[in-house]
Formats: structure tokens, sequence, C-alpha cells
């Protein structure tokens, strides 16, 4: 070895130089290594890697050395990449002189030698790693700096173009090609079975041996595959200049965009700024991205991209909203349009989606406070004009800003989702503001457009009108959170129409209905369907009762028999209590024949038939005065009168055991009985103690004037007249100024209905959809029947379960209940024969 070393050294310092090699001497040198390894004296392999690691060290110092004397910059960085392609060069000569020692002694202790060296490599890793060592990291900081600033120049257009782009692409493509091939392991690498090295062929650096100097086929799928080979798995050399660029480029961008977008406000006074100041951005990240196309990996790429968005917009985010601003004020289309392209193209639309949705909050915020400081919240009932036209100035206030944002939206931003999402979520924001309460204001404006005009004359003609107008108010609807109050609500407002009669058309009412249907969740609306359904079927049982003569022949005791309109409600279905009222003769005739006939047109109709007469009115006239009179009256002061028919005088004891048969009902019987004593209808016969308490007609009257009472008319009469010594008779002297006197106005009591705020949203919804399924399991019920005939409990169980998949999960209690109900009303039966088989009654 010693002997053979001075000629290995003094060739191996020739190819070094970048000289050629004969071939004579090529083969001495390629033979005197293979001697080396082949001799018997076991420390030769030894004494020659650590002779070639020398020359690689003192090789590699040589070139530091003449680097570090260099300016600087563009020179440091053209010095470099020659030395570093003639040492490319020499190394893939030295790794065929080498190869020897290489696929014998460096093989066998790099990977599963019996006693293995820390450090040994093949040839050609060996000098990448000591190049790396001995003049790469003590330059470090100058060779980032010299790359950056080349790149900083670039950026500025003074790069001196292409041949300065060559080298700093090259740069860093040999910069990053070091890290990979040059990385050491952390953790000692796996052991694997030997197998001799194959000669490797020539070509780049990369493919000059794997991980470990040896060409397996693992090696060659990787080569194939585009993926270079590394010791360590990573590239901490390539990781710093990443660093080092996303900290350079953050800077860089940073003191430029705070001077251009100061120039571009002041060149562009206006609305306009914010375009240019875009315009800008846009082209220095197409500047950025062919800076970055040099850079290998693409995580660099997108490191890149995202320090420029984040130095020139992010960082700048308020700036950039406060010109965005007045775009969206001056609402001109086109600018707008620009807007939405530019940011759309710098994937910075979360920019304008901000911007927007506070500028939505602040117009609405503007619009719906005059409606909050000039008039206070409309509420349930809102009959009176001036109710209805601060109900009207809400919803237009609010449809006037969504309309807005809608088409801006729509034509500005090309209904792009991510806008769209925010105009939904800034409606939601608005709408749902605890203090105006919008469900309940949606559904009086939707009832008000519901209900006939003022003058019949003007109703020809408003069908189309109405129909535009509750289309676009009920757009409101998809924004509410409490889509339940809103339901609440139109169920007592649609039933109030159909009771009293006063809905514009059943037409107008269906239109309505199948808008709310498009918005709200099926379960929700049937109530509102079965309302309607209702009152058509109302309509067709009155037109069909005319033509057949009517609920006439009332008895002998009426002098003409009564005209009568009938609705026949599902029980359930509408939003009031049914009580329980004897209604007295005549009325009881009339109910018995229409309850007669009507049930047995229908062969399936078996339930019976209550009265709701606080949902009732009526006209009554009187043949004990002198003068006749019309009066209009409710229900249950059309019961109270009609019982003097019988007896001229009549105690409170004796109304209350004609009328009610449950006492705990008695309070709007007897606030009834109290309105007609304050109208004057009927007298008091016994004396009243006034100096105890004030009688119940004092306190309706201080009520109706608006003086506070210690308890209300209702608690008062139901408290003073609960004795039987209190007795009432028609009073012969009462007259009045009119011919037709209206009572039911004032007179008419409600019977109380579900309170609609008492319960909490859960529980409100939780209730309908409780009475919804009882409905759908109902008819399951009955469908199954009808079309089986006959099933057992088993059977019929597994068919509504199937039946009702879809929609319902029913529990075995709830069948069991619903069984019971339709066994009740006679639309099933058990069999005779077997208790658990049902059958369906035709």
């Amino acid at each position: 070895m010693e002997a053979a070393w001075p000629e290995l050294s003094s060739g191996v310092q020739l190819v070094l130089s970048g000289s050629l090699l004969p071939q004579w001497r090529w083969l001495r040198i390629r033979t005197l290594v293979h001697q080396c390894c082949c001799t018997t004296e076991r420390t030769a392999p030894h004494q020659l890697y650590s002779s070639l690691r020398d020359l690689f060290s003192a090789h590699s110092q040589s070139v530091a050395r003449r680097l570090s004397q260099s300016p600087g910059g563009v020179d440091l960085l053209q010095l470099y990449s020659h030395e570093w392609t003639q040492f490319q060069e020499a190394l893939r000569t030295i790794h065929d002189l080498f190869s020897p020692l290489n696929r014998t002694w460096a093989h066998s202790h790099s990977r599963h030698g019996v006693s293995p060296l820390p450090g040994v490599f093949d040839s050609t890793t060996l000098g990448l790693v000591t190049w790396r060592q001995k003049l790469v990291d003590p330059l470090e900081h100058a060779f980032l700096h010299a790359m950056l600033d080349l790149l900083d120049a670039w950026r500025q257009g003074e790069g001196g173009g292409a041949p300065a782009r060559r080298l700093l692409r090259e740069s860093v493509g040999g910069w990053f090609a070091l890290g990979r091939a040059s990385e050491l392991p952390a953790t000692p690498p796996p052991v694997k079975p030997f197998a001799p090295r194959r000669h490797a062929p020539r070509g780049d650096l990369i493919e000059l041996g794997g991980d470990d100097g040896t060409s397996s086929e693992s090696d060659g799928e990787g080569r194939a595959a585009g993926k270079p080979p590394s010791l360590g798995g990573r590239n901490s050399l390539y990781e710093r200049l990443e660093v080092s660029l996303v900290e350079r480029s953050e800077r860089f961008h940073a003191a430029r965009g705070e001077a251009a977008l100061a120039a571009c406000a002041r060149a562009e006074e206006g609305q306009r700024g914010v375009l240019s100041y875009l315009d800008w951005v846009g082209e220095a990240l197409q500047l950025e991205t062919e800076c970055a196309e040099i850079f290998p990996e693409a995580r660099t790429r997108e490191a890149m991209r995202a320090a420029l968005l984040e130095a020139l917009l992010h960082a700048h985010r308020a700036q950039i909203e406060a010109h965005i601003k007045p775009l969206l004020l001056a609402d001109r289309e086109t600018l707008l349009r620009k807007l939405y392209l530019q940011l759309h193209r710098l994937d910075a639309l979360p920019l304008l989606e901000v911007a927007l949705h506070r500028y939505i909050l602040s117009i609405a915020d503007d619009a719906l406070d005059t409606f909050r400081r000039a008039t206070p919240r409309a509420s349930l009932p809102a009959t009176d004009e001036a109710s209805s036209l601060r109900v009207a100035s809400f919803v237009s206030a609010a449809l006037s800003v969504v309309d807005k944002f809608r088409a801006t939206v729509r034509d500005a931003f090309a209904a792009h989702r991510g806008c769209e999402a925010v105009l939904h979520r800034a409606c939601r924001s608005f709408l749902n503001a605890p203090a105006d309460n919008t469900a309940e204001q949606l559904a009086l404006y939707c009832s008000s457009q519901l209900l006939p005009p003022a003058h019949a004359s003007i109703v020809a003609g408003q069908r189309a009108e109405r129909e535009e107008k509750l289309a676009r108010a009920l757009q409101l609807l998809e924004f509410l959170d409490d889509q339940d109050h809103f339901v609440a609500a139109y169920r007592k407002l649609l039933g109030d129409r159909l009771l009293e009669g006063t809905s514009f058309s059943l037409a107008l009412e269906s239109f309505a209905l199948s808008r709310i249907s498009a918005l709200v969740a099926l379960e929700r609306t049937s109530t509102l369907r079965r309302m309607l359904m209702d009152a058509k079927a109302s309509a067709h049982i009155h037109r069909s009762a005319a033509s057949h003569g009517g609920e006439r022949s009332c008895g002998p005791a009426a002098r003409s028999s009564p005209d009568v309109r009938v609705l026949v409600l599902t029980a359930g279905a509408w939003p009031l209590i049914t009580p329980s009222i004897r209604a007295p003769y005549p009325l009881t005739e009339l109910h018995e024949n229409f309850e007669r006939r009507y049930l047995s047109s229908h062969e399936s109709r078996r339930a019976r038939l209550c009265w709701a007469p606080h949902c009732s009115e009526g006209e009554l006239i009187t043949t004990y005065l002198p003068k006749k009179y019309t009066l209009q009256l409710s229900g249950l002061q059309l019961c109270l009168l009609l019982c003097f028919n019988a007896a001229p005088s009549r105690t409170c004891a004796q109304l209350r055991e004609a009328l009610l048969p449950d006492e705990e009902q008695a309070k709007p019987l007897l606030s009834a009985l109290a309105r007609l004593v304050a109208a004057g209808l009927l007298k008091m016969d016994s004396g009243v103690d006034a100096s105890s308490r004030k009688p119940p007609v004092e306190l309706l009257a201080a009520e109706e004037r608006g003086e506070a009472s210690s308890c209300s008319s209702e608690e008062a009469a139901v408290e003073f007249w609960c004795g039987e010594d209190f007795a009432f008779s028609l009073d012969a002297a009462w007259t009045h100024e009119d011919d037709v006197v209206c009572l039911n106005g004032t007179a008419r009591i409600p019977w109380p209905r579900r309170d609609l705020k008492s319960e909490t949203t859960p529980q409100r919804a939780k209730r309908n959809v409780a009475e919804d399924e009882k409905v759908l399991i109902d008819a399951a019920v009955v469908r199954v029947l009808k079309a089986q005939g006959k099933l057992a409990y088993a059977d019929l169980l597994s068919e509504i379960k199937v039946v009702l998949a879809p929609r319902v999960r029913p529990q075995v209690a709830q069948v069991q209940a619903s069984l019971g109900r339709l066994i009740e009303i006679e639309y099933i039966a058990r069999d005779e024969h077997a208790h658990d088989i049902f059958v369906y009654i035709p």
C-alpha cells in the first residue's frame, strides 16, 4: 500500500484538477486499487480509504480558500458553479477507479461487517460528504446571501438577464442535489443481505450509487421514479435555504407592499385605488411564480406564494377592506366584477367575503334601526292599520337589503358559493335578532296580504300582485332559525282567517302554503295543510247542504229557519281547545240534523262532532222589544240569550247547569254574561253591595276607559257571580240607535288557546312533531288495514314500520295508542274470535 500510494495520489489529484487521464494510466490506477483490496494485508483497504478521504478533504479546503477570497455575490456563485461542475466530473472518474474498493471493503464495513467502522461510504458519497463538511458548511451563510441577493435582483428587474437567472437556477439545483446526496442518517441503516455491487453506469451525480453506495433493485426503482437517493431521508441543507428564502421574501414583499399601496391610493383617488393595487399584486405574483420555478420542491413554491400573499394582502387586510367598502356602497357592477375577478385570481376571496359580511350587517342595521326607533314591535294579534303599516315597513326594509345584495352576488360576483354563503350568514345574523321577532313580523305581514281589502270594489286584479308580494316576503323564511315560531304564529292567524271567513281567497291561501312548504320541513306544515283542507271541505259541505235545502226545520218555536255556515275542523290540527258546551234549543236540533247528514254521507265517518261555540258567531232577532233589533253575537252570547226563551229570568247557577257540564269551564261563560250585562241587554234582579267591591259591570266600564284595576273583568265575573242568589232577566226597556247592533266585537271573549310564548322552542318543536307523528301513524294503520282487510298485531306492526320507515320510526306505545283511538272512533275493530287480530270497518 505504501509503495502504490504515491502513484495513486498523483493520479487522483490530476483528476480533481480537471485533467484527463491517459488510458494506460487509468488502467494502472485501477489495477493498483484492485491489488490493495485483494492483498492479504487486512489494513490495506482501510489505509487506502483513509488516504482517499484525506485527498478529498485537502482539495475541498483548497477550493474553500479560493472561494473565501472572492468578492461574493455573483462572482462567488460563478466560481462555485465552476468548481462544483469540475468536482462532479472528477467524482465520476474516481468512482470508476475505486470500484473494487466500493464493491468489497466499503460495502461490507458500511452495512454488515464484523466490526463496522463509523462513517464508511463509497467513494462518491465520501467525496460529497467531505465537500459539504469542508467547503459548503463553512461558507453556507455567504452562499445563501449570494443566492437570495440574486433572487431579489431578479424580482426587481435587475437580475442581469438570462445568464444570471441560469446561474441562480444551477446554484439552487446543485444545492438541492448536494443536500440530498450528502445527508448523514440520524440512525444506522437496516441490515440487508450482502450482494456484490455491480459497476455503476456513467451519468449524473445523483445516479451514482444508492444510499450507501450500492446499486440494488430498489435504488433502480427510486431513480426510475425520479426520486434521488439520500442517506438520511432529509435535506437539511435545502431546508435551511428554504427557511432563509421565506424570511427574506416576507421582508422584501412587506416593504414593497406598503409603498405600492400608498402610491396606488395617491394616484387613483376614490374607488379605483384598490383595483390598481390588486393589479400590481397580480403582476408581482406572476413574477414570483416565475422565480419560484427554479426551486425543485413544490412546498417551496407554495411557501413563496403564501409569503407574497401574506405580505401584500393579508397584512394590509384592514386597508384593503376599507377600500372595498366604497365599491360596495357605490354599487357599480363593472368595478365590483373587476374586483371579484382580481381577488379570485389571487385566491384572496376571503377578503371580499369579510368586507361583504360587515357591509351587509351595517346596511341592515341602518335600514332596521330607523324602523326600531320609530315604531314599537308589533305582536299577535295586530289588526289595526298602524300595526299593519309597522309590519309592512319592517318586511320591506329587510327585503330591500336581501334583494340588493342578492343581485350584487348574482351579477357582480358570478353567484360564487362563498359569497352566497356570506350573504346567507349575514341575513341570518340580522334577521334572527331577538328584539325584532322576525318570525311573528313575517307571519303578520303574510296575514295582511291574505286578508280581503277594505273596499270590495278593488278585489279584482289584486291576486297576482298579492302573490308576488307573498313570494318576495317568504324569501326571508329561509334565513330564520326558529321556523317553528313562524309556523305557530302563521297557524294561529290562518285559523282566525278561516274561522272568521276573512280570507282573500282559498286559492291565495294555497299559494302561500305551497311557498311555505318549499322552505319548511314537511312535518312542520302538515297541520297547515290539514287546516286548509278542512276549509275547502267545509265550503263543499256548505254548498252541498244549500243544494238540499240547508239546515232548516228547527222546530215550531223558531219564527224562521236559520241559515248556517258550518266549518268541520279536524281535532288536533287547529290551535284551539274544544270546550264542552250544551247547546240550547233550537241549536240542539240544528246540530243533530247536520251531524246525522254529515256522518251518513260517507261510510268511513265514525267520529262524533263536537261544537266549538267560542269560534262561532251568529245573529239573533229580538221579539220582546217594541222595536226589532238584529244582534250580532258570539257563540257563547247566543247560547246565553237563547236560554231566556224558556224563562224570563235565570240565575247564574241555572245558566251554568243548563250550558256547562263541567264547572271548571265557567270562566268564559260568565265573562260573556258580564259583557251582556254591561251592554244593557240583561239586568241583575238581585241587589249588589257596592260598598264592599265593584260589580263586574263597573269593572268592565273602567277597563274600557283604560283605568287600572286589581283584577281582570273575567276574574271579577267568576268571583262576583259564583253564588246562586244572583238572577238575570231581559231588560224590556233596552234601546239602541241602530237596527243592527254588533256586540261580538267587544263581547266575544275567545276561548283560552295554547300560549305560543309560554313554551320554549324545543318544547314547541317536540309537541308539533308528536302531533304530526300521531296523524301519520293513524293514517298508516288505516291504509294498511284497508289494503289487507285484517291482520294480526305482529304483522300489522311490521307493516306499519315499513310504511313509515322513510319518515318516522314509530314506537310500540305510539302504535298501540293509535289503535285505541281508531277503535274508539270505529275506523277499525278487533276480530270477535281472535283478540289480537284487527279488522278494517268499511
